[in-house]
């Protein structure tokens, strides 16, 4: 960890220097002064093994909270951008997130130096087995079932609201991934004396995985199979001892990053084919969907033109200047992975709305409320006389965009931040709301796991859903999305993924 720490110092501060020789600037300043704030406190609480390996799942949404802040630097400046590239707001952004990352952070070292967090909910987990250690067949059978399911939701074009079945499958496709952990059994069995073994098995699942994440129209399960394998090796190989780590050759890693960097131009093309015919997605089956979307990307005059109009669009944005700059665009770096995690346009995006229609706004605070009550299944909300209708709910986004422009949303499920959303929906009072938010979602991310007598035991549902938390703090549904986790989302996944290994594992002992 400290070669990472000194290598990071150097790096961020060689930026830093660039930056202010190529893009002088108070606004370029304060963002360099975002991303140095951001890499010292996390480098001070973040790139620690102990931390890693004890509060693994919840280090691993504090790692995309700092991504957030720090990438944004490093991702312009290698496409030769400054990082207020394309910003109308960029000190607001800038000291706006600034807070809201010391905040986060704040809560992170509270949650993982609280001693003794949400007993009685680790003791029910521990016995129900939820920690204990799984045999291969188990994993073999619990992956394969997820693998079937996630086929029936690929090959389904739509499941709609109120298909309980449907949806309950749905619920249960997360568990595909669960063969994985056969590569790396120090996780699992808590003895092995090798970061990772090779299984030809499970490495043909792998590529299978993989191949029908393509079949899904969706940037972010092409990543998912690939980012499990990744952290899970990352994982395995915190767990080892040191003289262990060594068995890892240096030349296999540079290999890895090389085919990563080769690999990583493809699935941007992919990623661009996905989103021309993305347009086509309410009108023809996933089948069809994925053929054209293949044919598009093997069009090498399409992808041209399609290459051509997205630097054509980029060149426009570029252009723009900051009185006229008002349109929502998203245009910050070119790389899909990274926007995930970098793309501080969209807080620039919803604060120069937000600011438009004055904040705290009662009708997103009463939208968010309702929302709430809408996580209730269907047949709750049923009995309690609550209409619902999916046909009129809309993404804090869409209302935030209708608000700014005086005029009533559609659905186009645009993606807002934290920040703005949460100041449009409590004002200055979300910041200590979120506090207490991310404290209590990051005691909670610590029952995936369990410390006992000096060693930690994985949950195999926080291992094989460990990608998801990676992808948790992102601009997407807006602010405290740490309630709806809390009141729904963490106790769905561990319920079904509970019936499911309690099946299995007594359908196997009989």
């Amino acid at each position: 960890m400290e070669t990472i720490k000194r290598c990071g110092n150097i790096i961020i501060l060689a930026c830093v220097i660039i930056e202010m020789l190529i893009w002088p600037s108070i606004n370029n300043f304060v963002g360099c002064l975002m991303t140095i704030i951001s890499w010292f406190v996390f480098s001070w609480l973040g790139l620690n093994e102990r931390v890693i390996k004890e509060h693994t799942f919840a280090w691993l949404v504090f790692l995309s909270m700092s991504l957030y802040r720090i990438l944004p630097l490093l991702a312009t400046m290698l496409e030769g951008n400054s990082i207020g590239y394309n910003f109308v707001l960029p000190l607001s952004t800038y000291c706006g997130e600034t807070l809201l990352y010391l905040i986060s952070a704040l809560a992170f070292y509270w949650a993982i130096n609280h001693k003794n967090s949400l007993v009685l909910i680790k003791r029910i987990l521990f016995k129900l087995g939820f920690y204990e250690q799984v045999s291969d067949k188990i994993l073999w059978c619990i992956g394969l079932l997820g693998f079937c399911i996630n086929i029936y939701v690929v090959t389904r074009n739509n499941i709609e609201h109120g298909d309980v079945i449907g949806k309950t499958l749905v619920g249960f496709a997360f568990i595909r991934f669960a063969p994985l952990l056969l590569f790396f059994p120090i996780l699992t069995k808590n003895k092995s004396n090798r970061v990772i073994i090779y299984n030809p098995q499970c490495l043909f699942y792998l590529i299978l995985l993989v191949i029908v994440s393509f079949t899904t129209n969706s940037r972010q399960a092409i990543l998912e199979p690939i980012g499990t394998f990744a952290l899970l090796f990352l994982l395995s190989y915190i767990n080892c001892e040191k003289e262990v780590r060594h068995t890892i050759s240096k030349k296999n890693i540079v290999y890895i990053i090389l085919i990563t960097l080769f690999i990583i131009p493809v699935i941007n093309d992919i990623s661009l084919a996905m989103l021309y015919n993305r347009t086509f997605r309410d009108n023809i089956d996933r089948t069809e969907l994925f053929r054209r979307t293949i044919d598009t990307f093997l069009d090498k005059e399409k992808m041209e033109t399609l290459h051509q109009l997205a630097e054509k669009r980029e060149l426009k944005e570029r252009g723009l200047s900051i009185a006229n700059n008002n349109k929502w665009t998203e245009v910050y770096v070119s790389n899909f992975a990274l926007n995930r995690y970098c793309n501080l346009k969209v807080t620039d995006n919803t604060l120069y709305h937000a600011k438009k229609v004055g904040y705290p706004n009662e009708y997103m605070n009463e939208s968010f409320w309702n929302e709430i009550v809408l996580l209730m299944p269907i047949p709750i909300l049923d009995f309690f006389g609550i209409e619902y209708n999916k046909n009129e709910r809309y993404s804090s986004g869409d209302r935030l965009k209708a608000l700014s422009e005086n005029r009533h949303p559609f659905r186009a499920f645009l993606v807002t931040s934290h920040l703005a959303d949460g100041l449009l929906t409590f004002g200055y009072w979300y910041f200590p709301i979120e506090l207490f938010l991310f404290f209590l979602r990051f005691l909670f991310l610590d029952t995936f796991l369990l410390r006992y007598n000096g060693k930690v035991y994985y949950s195999v549902l926080g291992l094989i859903t460990i990608f998801s938390f990676l992808a948790m703090f992102r601009h997407a549904g807006g602010c405290c999305d740490s309630l709806p986790y809390l009141l729904r989302g963490y106790w769905q996944d561990v319920i079904l993924f509970m019936i499911g290994f309690t099946f299995f594992k007594k359908l196997l002992l009989k």
